[in-house]
């Protein structure tokens, strides 16, 4: 059986299409679990006309507690042998589910991801190559690759519950909650399959994109952050893997310092506590950055500049752009 966790939290706009796909889902033997996390919109309502419809569909509510907790609820209450995760605004392809588990019963792997679309429509063409690489060996370190990576989420993939006996999403991040849930459980895989199959439809809404971008805060700067530090702690000093993570983070803070720059703060004091935390950062892991291969000569005369003054880092994130263009023309 697949279990199929569904945190919902004020999501009425696009919750009956999320649990209509995942009815149509070719896979015979499932269970859809819908978390209400205390919505204050008709969620709910829709959730229970769908549960008194179908023997499959169950509904659990509790007060509002975020994502991480509402999926940690849903895992209590899973009986399935397999396991896998949906955004309630989201869909699936209908076969994705029955293909993953026929896959992983005959590779006998612990965890299969799929491929995904970012949309904001919801009828689109796809065009992608069909492939699968099979992982035995160095499985943590497919975060970090260029090609056939493993995404940083848990609604691409179908997991075997035993993996997930002691494991939890921690809610003590609200941002990056499921890299952390996935460094733990990838620590303990001894294979994977990573398959560039669309399986799930991720949707963008392009009216709250602006909004969003607009919400950026002090603890979602450092969420992200710090959740990827974490990563150290299963590198089992892991050299090549250790130069990696490191360079995720410096990506991860040349993303900050752009959008520090494009002015979209409201309150200037926010915006100097995120610019200071960013420098922080950056001169942490200033000598590390310096040594590391994967980071050109370019990039560490930015960070060298930038442990002096944040903003040098985009300057020259911005005249590298330029120069790719120029070199072009």
């Amino acid at each position: 059986m697949l279990s199929i966790i569904v945190p919902v939290y004020n999501g009425e706009k696009y919750l009956e299409r999320c649990i209509k796909s995942l009815l149509n889902t070719t896979i015979k033997d499932k269970e859809i679990i819908i978390v209400n996390d205390g919505s204050s919109d008709h969620s709910l309502d829709i959730a229970l006309k769908y549960q008194e419809q179908y023997s499959n569909l169950v509904v659990i509510t509790q007060d509002n507690a975020g994502v991480s907790v509402a999926r940690n609820t849903g895992l209590k209450f899973a009986h399935g042998k397999f396991i896998t995760f949906v955004d309630c605004d989201d869909w699936v392809k209908e076969d994705i589910y029955e293909h993953a588990i026929s896959r992983m019963n005959k590779e006998n792997v612990d965890m299969f991801q799929f491929n995904h679309v970012v949309t904001s429509r919801y009828n689109l063409m796809e065009n992608f190559e069909e492939g699968e690489l099979l992982l035995k060996d160095r499985i943590f370190m497919q975060l970090y690759a260029d090609k056939n990576s493993i995404t940083p989420s848990v609604w691409d993939k179908v997991f075997r519950k035993e993996l997930l006996v002691k494991e939890k999403f921690f809610s003590k991040y609200k941002y990056g909650e499921d890299i952390v849930f996935l460094y733990s459980v990838l620590s303990k895989c001894g294979s994977i399959i990573v398959s560039s199959r669309v399986g799930y439809y991720y949707f963008m809404h392009t009216e709250s994109a602006t909004q969003d971008i607009k919400k950026i805060s002090l603890k979602k700067v450092q969420d992200s952050l710090e959740t990827l530090e974490i990563a150290f702690e299963f590198s089992q000093k892991d050299e090549l893997l250790i130069k990696k993570i490191e360079k995720r983070i410096f990506e991860g803070i040349t993303a900050w310092n752009q959008f520090i720059c494009r002015n979209i703060f409201r309150r200037q004091k926010e915006k100097n506590c995120i610019r200071d935390y960013i420098l922080e950062i950056t001169c942490k892991y200033k000598a590390e950055f310096l040594k590391n291969p994967y980071l050109n000569k370019y990039w560490k005369i930015g960070i060298f500049l930038t442990s002096e003054h944040c903003n040098i880092l985009t300057f020259f994130v911005g005249l590298r752009a330029i120069v790719k263009k120029l070199y072009k023309c």
